[in-house]
């Protein structure tokens, strides 16, 4: 991410078979950098360096034509959430499901749609304290619905946490 904190096009950013990476960054510039497993993978994403969000990710200042080395990443076990939004009991597809740490940030490494069921899934998530919304697109007329927190809630404040500790959460 840039110093704005808008995603940046760059050549590389994939690990080999041992970890290792290389990227070249599009400009001299102040950068955050965060490892995103796939959610296949079981490991929670992370910002460098050693933490999962983005506002006490550590920037790098890079400078005209050097290298910047040893932004090495230990990334954390994670784990899936799963649920289902409904409508009166019935499934409701292509909610964006968003996802915010404890402090109430949220964290653009999980993004999630639910499916023609209904049934989505996020992850791997580190073990924490998070908030889930459902979030329709109102510019759609099949999801002219209110925004939802787990538990409820219409807002952030008055949502339901949910805890993950050592296994997945449905």
């Amino acid at each position: 991410f840039d110093a704005s904190g808008s995603s940046v096009a760059l050549t590389g950013g994939t690990t080999d078979a041992t970890g290792q990476y290389s990227l070249t960054l599009p400009a001299p510039g102040t950068y955050t950098v965060r490892a995103d497993p796939t959610i296949a993978q079981p490991y929670g994403a992370q910002f460098y360096a050693g933490t999962a969000l983005k506002s006490a990710a550590q920037p790098l200042v890079v400078g005209v034509g050097a290298a910047v080395t040893g932004i090495d990443f230990s990334l954390p076990r994670g784990f899936l959430l799963s649920g289902r939004v409904t409508s009166s009991g019935a499934p409701v597809a292509d909610v964006d499901i968003d996802v915010f740490a404890a402090t109430g940030e949220y964290l653009s490494a999980y993004p999630a749609r639910s499916q023609l069921d209904g049934t989505y899934t996020v992850g791997a998530l580190p073990a924490g304290t998070y908030y889930v919304r459902a979030d329709p697109d109102i510019t759609r007329p099949e999801q002219l619905f209110v925004t939802g927190y787990f538990g409820g809630a219409t807002n952030l404040a008055a949502a339901a946490p949910i805890s993950i500790a050592s296994a997945n959460v449905a």
